[in-house]
């Protein structure tokens, strides 16, 4: 999957994990998580390409027999956690290690941008029986009047 990077034209995201469609059924999101980081030769992340390193959310336009990719938006951490609020005009990414929850929201030009006020940080604390465990924010679900919103908590 290519998100377009204008400077890593070649980049091809993977760890595609869930996809999601819209109430309306002509939307469909696919979400990467996990492992699409840029590293040099010596297996360190690349300083010219942090920006780069992030997982992505590929929205499709499904309502034709061609799905077509109107925009891909990028997301410093996920984990499989994505869920479209009921009225389709929104939807929920879970922040996996970073413990938080990203919200786009339809403009009315017809793009996805993040929602001012996002992420929503979850503070978690750490935890593992005193381990150091880091709290996951892994999934997401979203009550059906659109005013409840559950997250899963992986490690804790």
């Amino acid at each position: 999957m290519n998100p377009g990077l204008s400077d890593n034209p070649d980049w091809l995201a993977g760890q595609a994990v869930t996809t999601v469609i819209s109430p309306d059924h002509k939307t469909l999101l696919a979400l990467t998580s996990g492992y699409n980081r840029i590293y040099n030769t010596n297996g360190q992340l690349s300083p010219g390409y942090p920006p780069d390193s992030n997982e992505y959310v590929f929205v499709y336009d499904i309502s034709t027999h061609t799905p077509l990719k109107k925009q891909v938006l990028q997301v410093p951490n996920t984990y499989n956690g994505i869920v479209f609020d009921p009225s389709g005009v929104a939807f929920y990414v879970a922040g996996g290690p970073s413990d938080n929850v990203h919200i786009f929201a339809l403009g009315a030009s017809g793009t996805w941008a993040e929602a001012a006020g996002s992420p929503l940080l979850l503070g978690h604390k750490t935890g593992g029986a005193g381990l150091g465990v880091l709290p996951c924010a892994a999934g997401v679900a979203i009550s059906n009047d659109g005013q409840t919103l559950v997250v899963a908590n992986y490690y804790n």
